[in-house]
This record gives structure tokens, C-alpha cells and sequence, in this order.
């Protein structure tokens, strides 16, 4: 039943991260490296590796690497030939409450299909085509340029390891200086092909609570300036992000560092002090402010790097609008193929303190591009 479980729920749109994410929502914690032996022994009955799309695959190796050990232990049990029910009683010995994961299988809804179901899978993967995808459905992202996403890894790396949060807004605004040039010079050799199709792809981002609602917002900010849509889907902490996949990869990478650092900010800023609302209250706020004002420094990182990229080039800002607005007109139309209706989610009130407080750590950042306070 638990391997029909998954099988079911892939074919309803859920990938091998949502159901591990889920079912350690739903479960104790420490069920989680045996829901990954599950998910993973599944994978080799349907012949995962050979046959599924690559960011399939790219998900059941970080499965592998969050559980070390469940990778060997599906193997193991996989080249036993056990069967379900010896299957099932292994991983109750392991601690998995299988009942429990079953039926939280089955309650699962119907998501949004961002790539084929196994059920659509050919008997072994075929290579990409091309970087095109029809509207709505995943294309194989094409070779991100691996020299300037390594640097813009260093510089949240650098934005993350400093203990002065100054300095590392400093090194976040040149990272979206470097992703907003890489834009720019995209856009310029596909200036001269209009014509070329688009590919767009979906990922899900999966968010841990607390103030699961504010990390959302921060998210979507950073989308918005990457040209990347975000929705959320709140019952199960999920988020899915569609876009070109090259934006994706940078948003991602944005969001990741920039939580870290707006939760080391948020953790010092409230530290010896009651609030009148609550620590809890406080913090929300202090998200919810943070996330804006961000954003806000992102669009002007982005907005003075168009410029200066433009004139480096020899081009007027001009000539590069048709260029963006068919990438925008093609996340669109895939958003809205995968997400035909959506509600925006209504702000509510926040703890005054903490917003002010969150805002004034993303004033105190000094953004802007071109500032010259890297040290190291």
C-alpha cells in the first residue's frame, strides 16, 4: 500500500521532495530517514534513474545526501527482492508508522504537473531536445553559466559567514549585480533571435515553520525582481516558482542565503527584551519588513545594474525591452497554464516594532551597487 501510495501520488503531480517534505510534516521527525528508504526503494523498482526526468533524479540524490544511510538501506532491501509486505514490516522495524504514511498519502490533493508522471516515462531517458518547453510543462534547464553562478555561491557564502549585517547585504547586492549582468547579456544575444522559443520550468520550494507566511513573502520579493513567479500553497508549506530555469537557479540561491541572514538579524534584533505583542509577534513583523524593504534594495541593485550593463554594452536600455518582455509574457503564459486560478493572499496587521526593526536592518544594509565596503 505505501509503494501504491507513491506511485499514486506522483501521478498526481507530487515529486520524490514534496512527499518527503509532507510526510515529515505529518509524522514524527524521527521517521524521516525512513520515509527516505521508502521514496528511494520506490525509485529503483520504477527504474528511477534511468528512466525519470534529471531534476527527478537531482531530487532523489539530495534525499541521499540529507539521509546518508537510507540510500544504502534502500539498496539493501531493494537486492533482497522483498516483498511489500516484508517491505512494509522493515521499515516499521525501521520506526516508519507506515499506516500513518499511507494514509497521509492519500489524503494528498492534486498538484500542479511540473514535469511527466512515471507513468509517462519512456524505458530509458532520451536526451533533451532543446532549452524549449511548452507553456506550463518542465524543460531540462540547458548549462547555467557555471563560472558566474559560482561566483554569485561566493559571495553568499561570504554574505552568510559575516557577522556584520552591513557587510552582508553588501556582498548579497553584487550578487544580484552579477545575476542582473548575466540577464543583460542573455538578453542581448537574444535580441538578434527573436524568434527562439522560450523554455520554462517549475520548481517547488519547501519551507520550514515558523512564520511560514513572511519566509513567503521574501520569496516572492525575490522572485518579482528575477522575473520569476511565486505561489503558495500554505496546507503544506510548499511554494512553486515557475520561470526560466537560469532564473530559478539564481532565485534559489537568493532566497537561501538571504533567510539565513534575515534570521540571524531577526534572532540578534529581538535578543534582551520583552515586546508588548510578543516575541512571536515581533518576529513577524520583523520578516514581514525585512522581505519588503529587500526587495525594494533589489529592484534598485537591479535597476542601476540594467543601466551600467547596457552602456558597458554600446546599447540603449531601449533595445532590451522586447527581449524582457517576451520572457516575461512566457512565465506568464506557463504560470498560468499551471496555476489557472489563484487568490492573492491578503496582508494582515504586524507588531509595528518588529516591522520598524526589520526594515531598519535592511536600511542599514547599504545595498546599493557599486558600494565599496568588500572586505576579504
Amino acid at each position: 500500500m505505501l509503494l501504491d501510495g507513491l506511485a499514486a501520488v506522483y501521478e498526481r503531480g507530487w515529486q520524490p521532495m514534496d512527499v518527503a517534505h509532507v510526510l515529515d510534516r505529518v509524522l514524527d521527525r524521527r521517521d524521516g530517514p525512513a520515509v527516505a528508504v521508502a521514496v528511494l526503494f520506490q525509485a529503483r523498482t520504477a527504474r528511477a534513474d534511468q528512466r525519470a526526468p534529471l531534476s527527478w533524479v537531482t531530487q532523489l540524490e539530495a534525499l541521499a545526501e540529507r539521509h546518508p544511510r537510507a540510500g544504502e538501506r534502500a539498496a539493501a532491501l531493494h537486492a533482497e527482492g522483498l516483498g511489500d509486505g516484508e517491505l512494509g514490516l522493515r521499515l516499521a522495524m525501521d520506526g516508519l508508522d507506515v499506516d500513518h504514511a499511507v494514509a497521509a498519502l492519500g489524503a494528498l490533493p492534486t498538484f500542479p504537473m511540473l514535469c511527466d508522471p512515471p507513468s509517462a516515462w519512456p524505458e530509458r531517458r532520451r536526451a533533451p531536445a532543446g532549452p524549449a518547453a511548452a507553456p506550463g510543462r518542465t524543460a531540462e534547464a540547458p548549462a547555467a553559466d557555471r563560472k558566474m553562478l559560482g561566483r554569485v555561491r561566493g559571495l553568499l557564502a561570504k554574505a552568510e559567514a559575516t557577522d556584520f549585517p552591513d557587510e552582508a547585504e553588501v556582498f548579497t547586492a553584487k550578487a544580484q549585480e552579477l545575476i542582473t549582468r548575466y540577464a543583460i547579456d542573455t538578453a542581448l544575444l537574444a535580441r538578434h533571435s527573436p524568434a527562439a522559443a522560450l523554455g520554462t520550468d517549475g520548481r517547488r520550494v519547501h519551507l520550514q515553520a515558523p512564520y511560514l507566511k513572511e519566509k513567503m513573502q521574501l520569496l516572492t520579493e525575490i522572485s518579482e525582481v528575477n522575473g520569476v513567479r511565486a505561489v503558495w500553497a500554505d496546507t503544506h508549506a510548499i511554494a512553486t516558482v515557475v520561470g526560466l530555469p537560469d532564473d530559478l537557479e539564481r532565485v534559489e540561491l537568493l532566497f537561501t542565503s538571504l533567510l539565513v541572514q534575515a534570521t540571524r538579524a531577526m534572532t540578534g534584533a529581538d535578543t534582551g527584551g520583552a515586546h508588548p505583542q510578543g516575541v512571536a509577534a515581533f518576529r513577524r513583523g520583523f520578516l514581514m519588513g525585512y522581505a519588503v524593504r529587500i526587495g525594494q534594495r533589489l529592484r534598485t541593485a537591479r535597476d542601476k545594474a540594467t543601466a551600467e550593463g547596457a552602456e558597458a554594452a554600446g546599447v540603449d536600455v531601449g533595445e532590451l525591452v522586447p527581449v524582457f518582455s517576451a520572457r516575461e509574457e512566457a512565465v506568464q503564459t506557463a504560470f498560468d497554464e499551471l496555476f489557472p486560478t489563484t487568490v492573492r493572499a491578503r496582508t494582515r496587521r504586524v507588531d509595528a516594532a518588529g516591522w520598524h526593526a526589520g526594515t531598519s536592518a535592511a536600511d542599514a544594509a547599504h545595498l546599493e551597487v557599486g558600494a565599496r565596503r568588500l572586505r576579504g
